[in-house]
């Protein structure tokens, strides 16, 4: 479906159609169809796009125009699909269902799936920060480790003299 008949569908200009799928952060949740990026001249909308699209629409219509707010209920999978009465009435095409919640829980897994690739990254880098500050700790260790054996060495080399005086000191006293 081109973005025209989605527009028409959804009650909405051809521009906002545009503007929900390039901006705003929302991207990742259409196809590449949609967003123009496998290539081809003109966008085609999937009914994943179509449900993801509605979802927008209906959340702006319940006074949700906080866009971080919008792709965070779109994370979750959940998608509307109540169209207004002119899409309906509009366009005799409708979307299965049964592929709906197929779309749905395909995008619901590649959200967690990119959830669980940024909690890996965010634990890599806290053990890399962990492995610098043992390096660290392991630095100042050889440090203080070096100070204290030069300063025994230093007490040794006083220990020696002072035996020698007291030697000294024996014998002049026999």
């Amino acid at each position: 479906m081109k973005t025209g008949e989605a527009a028409k569908i959804l009650g909405v200009d051809p521009k906002t159609v545009r503007n929900w799928i390039d901006d705003y952060g929302l991207t990742r949740f259409f196809s590449a169809s949609a967003t123009g990026t496998d290539g081809s001249f003109q966008r085609i909308l999937s009914e994943s796009d179509l449900l993801v699209l509605n979802t927008v629409r209906a959340l702006k219509g319940r006074d949700v125009y906080d866009w971080e707010a919008i792709a965070e209920f779109l994370e979750t999978g959940e998608r509307e699909r109540e169209f207004p009465q002119n899409a309906i009435s509009g366009d005799p095409r409708t979307i299965p269902v049964e592929q709906a919640q197929q779309s749905a829980r395909a995008m619901a897994t590649m959200a967690e799936r990119d959830g669980a690739i940024s909690k890996v990254r965010e634990m890599a880098t806290r053990i890399e920060d962990l492995e610098e500050k043992l390096e660290q700790t392991q630095r100042e260790k050889d440090a203080i480790k070096e100070l204290l054996l030069r300063e025994i060495g230093d007490l040794q080399r006083q220990i020696g003299k002072l035996e020698g005086q007291m030697e000294v000191y024996k014998s002049q006293d026999n």
